[in-house]
């Protein structure tokens, strides 16, 4: 797998609030140090990055759902109400910015210190791999799924694409 990509990211969806369960966001725990290369989309400025690094309660929130709530940095905040049974206490340490606006409305904050929350489980929800090119992409699919299919808790692994149709039941 590792000399068919160029970056892998641990993720878990938190599912949490901030302040009122009726305002909604995306909130998600990932992989800081791969979040520049998965994502290329998505502008995390040098200084921001190294402070996500460098905390392990930090956390990123787009522009546009940082403007929506009023979020400074070095404000700190606390989610509330997700299945996992934590309250993870975060540090906004910065903001990222995307062409798309819809994709500035995601709050990330890092894998670790939710693993840490919850006792070290181990567990991820999902995994984003950024594969060296297209040609890499049905192999990828097939070492995956072929590694798991036998077991209790077998794969399916998507294109981005695929995954947007699925999760969001977007049309072709």
């Amino acid at each position: 797998i590792k000399a068919r990509t160029r970056a892998v990211q641990r993720e878990i969806f938190f599912g949490g609030y901030w302040q009122d369960p009726a305002k909604f966001f995306t909130n998600l725990a990932a992989d800081v140090d791969a979040w520049p290369t998965v994502w290329e989309e998505i502008a995390i400025p040098p200084d921001v990055l190294a402070s996500s690094r460098a905390k392990k309660n930090a956390c990123v929130a787009g522009a546009s759902l940082a403007k929506r709530f009023g979020w400074q940095v070095g404000q700190h905040i606390t989610l509330q109400g997700s299945p996992w049974g934590v309250d993870p206490e975060l540090e906004i340490v910065g903001f990222y910015t995307c062409h798309d606006k819809r994709h500035e409305e995601i709050l990330a904050f890092r894998w670790d210190y939710l693993d840490d929350l919850l006792g070290n489980p181990g567990l991820v929800s999902c995994f984003w791999l950024k594969a060296n090119g297209p040609d890499d992409v049905p192999v990828l699919k097939e070492i995956i799924d072929g590694h798991t299919r036998n077991s209790a808790n077998p794969t399916e692994t998507m294109t981005e694409k695929e995954f947007g149709r699925v999760a969001f039941d977007l049309r072709p």
